[in-house]
């Protein structure tokens, strides 16, 4: 299952809060991430359906819910700790109301810069998930081998890796 925590599809250009949530400050947006999360969990639960994976996020590589959790401002990559404190928010739901695995997904998948960034801040701020997900377009993300040197690079990281979306012609 793939949370874009918005009110529109998300991708890397845009991942604006919801409406109800605009204006939210960081710890209120924590928390209503963590609720939403909970609550669409114990949705699927209720009916049911068990759940292998939950994405918190879809293609987050700029962060997700803007302004507050946004990693590229101006041209320079910051902001992880509002980031990570809101991913960690979704992470916590997962982990009290599902056994799935918990998957970062992340587009630019032949940028090794950006992912080595990116996983290594992961790290540096404790944040708990299972899975690797890349999403590879060969229009936007370079060839096979640039996409296989970076998930190779990535092994280091000690993640499953999945290809999470493939648009290939």
């Amino acid at each position: 299952m793939d949370l874009h925590y918005s009110d529109f599809w998300e991708d890397p250009g845009k991942q604006f809060v919801p409406k109800a949530w605009a204006g939210l400050g960081l710890e209120e947006l924590e928390m209503a991430v963590y609720k939403y999360t909970v609550s669409v969990l114990r949705t699927f639960k209720d009916n049911g359906i068990a759940l292998d994976m939950v994405q918190v996020g879809n293609e987050i590589t700029n962060g997700f819910m803007w302004p507050v959790g946004k990693l590229e401002i101006d041209g320079k990559r910051g902001n992880y700790d509002n980031f990570c404190t809101l991913f960690k928010a979704g992470v916590k739901a997962v982990r009290e109301e599902s056994d799935a695995k918990v998957v970062l997904h992340l587009e630019r998948s032949h940028d090794q810069e950006v992912y080595e960034e990116f996983l290594t801040e992961m790290e540096k701020h404790q944040v708990d998930y299972d899975v690797l997900g890349a999403s590879y377009y060969p229009y936007w993300h370079g060839t096979f081998d640039q996409f296989f040197a970076n998930m190779n690079n990535c092994k280091k990281f000690g993640k499953e890796i999945v290809v999470a979306e493939l648009g290939y012609g």
